[in-house]
């Protein structure tokens, strides 16, 4: 599961067959072309089991299966595209930029879009790029192999949000009093607007379970708020007020709630239920106040996920 923030990760535009990575787009109508096969892009990762032998017996103990850091692997053909206005010189350069091995143990978004996929997203480390001197190479035409590890193995679509208020009662009742005899309704008593449920819900079409994050948005009451899963009654709890003008940023896949970005506000959380939208399913979230309402929001952002 990711730890990366869903508010920090921009959807590219990507056309079919290509792919990102720090803002390189590889494959056709680039100066970068596909050579050979493209491992990883879509299989499932390598798998670590723990099976344990039967000592006195055939076959072995079931055990949880875990999920191998991802690798990805591909050769890219590199030449100079007058068309483009791009040089080979120029083109190997912002490669060798965009491939650069990374100087803490973050990872950087690796974007592309398979024709029957759509777009999907890994999170890597490069790990090689080699490039190929040989008599191509002095003819303008270079071989680069690329090799990423992604140590999350999941694959994740496009981010997508959802939005909801504490609940507050507001009528949304109309009363039909006449009608202009061809059915059509002239006359009726409104009383205001639909209440708010204070829920959303969040749907997974991936193939492995999604871990939603949420944003908070002040005020809140001085007692707190919950998130609960309506589906399972798994709830988060936070005790505390979020002032107005301030948020807090909730991570289950890490376990910390942050706010305004900053300040670590972990020991607010008293409840922790952790909470996943399963694969190919959707839950219900509610949003709870502790305390009298306020004008609070809560947003969920979350990707499809993918093995």
């Amino acid at each position: 599961m990711t730890t990366r923030l869903l508010a920090a990760v921009e959807t590219p535009a990507l056309d079919p067959w290509q792919a990102q990575i720090r803002g390189v787009v590889l494959g056709p109508g680039t100066a970068y072309e596909w050579e050979g096969k493209l491992d990883g892009f879509d299989e499932t990762s390598g798998l670590r089991d723990a099976d344990i032998d039967r000592p006195a017996g055939h076959g072995a103990f079931s055990m949880i299966d875990y999920a191998q850091p991802r690798t990805i692997a591909f050769t890219l053909e590199a030449a100079d595209e007058p068309d483009l206005g791009v040089s080979l010189a120029s083109a190997l350069a912002d490669l060798e930029v965009a491939l650069a091995p990374s100087e803490t143990a973050e990872t950087v978004p690796f974007w592309y879009h398979l024709p029957m996929l759509g777009m999907r997203r890994a999170d890597v480390k490069v790990r090689r790029r080699r490039v190929a001197v040989d008599d191509r190479y002095e003819a303008g035409v270079v071989l680069v192999d690329v090799q990423l590890t992604a140590p999350d193995p999941f694959l994740y679509g496009p981010a997508s949000t959802a939005t909801t208020t504490f609940a507050a009662l507001a009528g949304g009742l109309e009363f039909d009093l006449f009608s202009d005899g061809a059915g059509e309704d002239v006359g009726y008593l409104d009383f205001g607007a639909p209440s708010v449920t204070g829920r959303m819900t969040l749907t997974n079409p991936g193939t492995a379970p999604a871990w939603p994050q949420f944003r908070i948005e002040g005020p809140t009451p001085a007692g707190g708020f919950e998130i609960i899963c309506v589906d399972t009654g798994r709830t988060i709890r936070y005790v505390g007020a979020v002032p107005a003008g301030s948020h807090v940023e909730i991570n289950p896949a890490s376990g910390t709630a942050t706010l305004d970005d900053v300040a670590d506000r972990g020991g607010q959380l008293v409840r922790r239920e952790w909470f996943s939208v399963p694969a190919g399913k959707s839950i219900e979230i509610y949003f709870a106040p502790i305390g009298a309402s306020t004008p609070a929001t809560l947003t969920a952002a979350f990707a499809p996920t993918y093995w």
